[in-house]
């Protein structure tokens, strides 16, 4: 089914485009109507993972993050505190997440219960991709005087439940339309077989 969506090169373009707006339109609620959702930097690129899978598709989508920072930044002059020497830690941070959703689709996608072994795959790859990017701004950005292991630990674990949480929030949903769409693909096959 994941090969299905994601198979020819305009579809993957289509997939990226709807990723890259819905990165857009909530990162850092940047567009005001949409203030209250959640952001979907995250499971960007967990679903990119998935979808799309090309290590190019991952470079592109860390520099349109970047330059949505960035712009945010020149536009509004708030956000500088992100823009640190830690920001390089997004790299592996978002790689993590990346890496977790591509290997969701190489070895669990067609397996049992592939949408909960989809939402099991995105909370695993938070771990990685939380510790890299908290532990670099934590250890990096210049923002904290004598940093300790311990203080760490007790920021990481509330800034994990945070970014689960929205991860989670448009990953849940996004298991919820694959299996709705796996589903519908099992029952349509057999009829357009049959015409």
């Amino acid at each position: 089914m994941i090969s299905s969506l994601s198979g020819t090169l305009r579809s993957r373009l289509f997939i990226a485009c709807l990723l890259a707006l819905l990165m857009a339109c909530t990162r850092g609620h940047h567009v005001s109507f949409l203030a209250h959702l959640p952001s979907a930097s995250t499971a960007v690129f967990f679903l990119g993972g998935v979808l799309l899978g090309q290590v190019r598709y991952f470079i592109a989508f860390f520099f349109f993050a970047l330059s949505l920072d960035v712009g945010h930044f020149l536009y509004s002059g708030s956000g500088a505190e992100c823009l640190t020497p830690s920001y390089v830690s997004m790299i592996p941070a978002y790689g993590a997440l990346w890496w977790g959703g591509h290997l969701w689709t190489r070895y669990l996608a067609n397996g049992i219960a592939p949408a909960v072994t989809l939402v099991i795959m995105a909370v695993l790859a938070a771990i990685p991709s939380t510790l890299l990017s908290g532990g670099g701004y934590y250890w990096f950005s210049g923002y904290f005087d004598a940093p300790t292991l311990s203080v760490f630990a007790e920021r990481w674990q509330r800034s994990y439940q945070r970014a689960l949480s929205s991860m989670l929030s448009w990953v849940v949903p996004a298991a919820l339309v694959y299996f709705l769409a796996e589903k519908l693909a099992e029952v349509a096959a057999p009829r357009l077989l049959r015409r």
